[in-house]
């Protein structure tokens, strides 16, 4: 992972307004084949989930009602100081550290969670770090999302963000999360992406700025507005991944 990616004050403020947290059935997902796969009826306590990559603590909370304790894990300090001030769980707690070098003792954890953040790893050695410390029975799951669905009267004016990339939307529909939102709040979500920052650092602001509003002025024109306060929907599309540790 490359810490000063995301050690980034205007970053983690722009990621952690504007950045989603998976949806409930995800979350259901994911803890239903935990119990499964340690053969834990819903009344026994699970002990440990550690989130991976935390940034600024969306994924990591949802946890909170499900274990003993949840720890997020993160390299970047700004990320880590942002999920402190959000949290209100007194059994979640941030520590910064790596994904191939994580806190824990072997066969400690239930659960290791990633949203969104495995591409910053080294995977051979988070893999490996991953089977290191789950207890047998425990679960890596590992989730994301593209980038967002724009939504206007029934069109999705996406590809005019992502049309030079090469996308594979999720078909299923199972893991959605939908916002009201404006105009405005589409050029917040492009803010908090990392691929704005670095743009911004190899070709400077005022380029990065001028491409960001030239898409923006796209949108309106394909949706025949010039209004920022224009109502839209943002969508989100999750995939989730999921692995087990072997119980013998």
């Amino acid at each position: 992972m490359n810490k000063s990616e995301y050690s980034n004050l205007d970053i983690a403020k722009h990621y952690a307004a504007t950045r989603p947290a998976p949806p409930t059935s995800l979350i259901s997902a994911v803890i239903d084949f935990l119990r499964q796969k340690q053969d834990a009826g819903n009344s026994k306590p699970l002990k440990l989930c550690v989130d991976v990559g935390c940034g600024s603590g969306q994924n990591t909370t949802l946890y909170a009602n499900h274990f003993q304790q949840v720890i997020g894990l993160d390299t970047s300090p700004d990320q880590l100081a942002a999920a402190r001030t959000k949290n209100t769980y007194p059994n979640v707690v941030y520590q910064e550290a790596s994904a191939d070098d994580m806190p824990f003792e072997d066969a400690s954890v239930d659960l290791i969670t990633c949203c969104e953040a495995i591409h910053w790893f080294n995977i051979e050695a988070f893999f490996s770090e991953a089977r290191r410390v789950l207890r047998p029975g425990g679960v890596l799951a590992v989730c994301g999302y593209w980038i967002p669905s724009i939504l206007y009267e029934g069109k999705d004016l996406g590809y005019i963000i992502d049309e030079e990339q090469v996308m594979i939307r999720a078909s299923e529909g199972k893991f959605l999360v939908e916002r009201e939102g404006i105009i405005n709040n589409i050029k917040k979500v492009i803010l908090s992406l990392v691929l704005y920052w670095r743009a911004r650092n190899k070709y400077g602001q005022q380029k990065t700025d001028q491409d960001v509003e030239s898409a923006i002025s796209r949108i309106k024109e394909a949706m025949g507005s010039k209004n920022d306060q224009q109502p839209v929907k943002i969508q989100f599309s999750y995939f989730l991944r999921m692995w087990h540790k072997p119980s013998n």
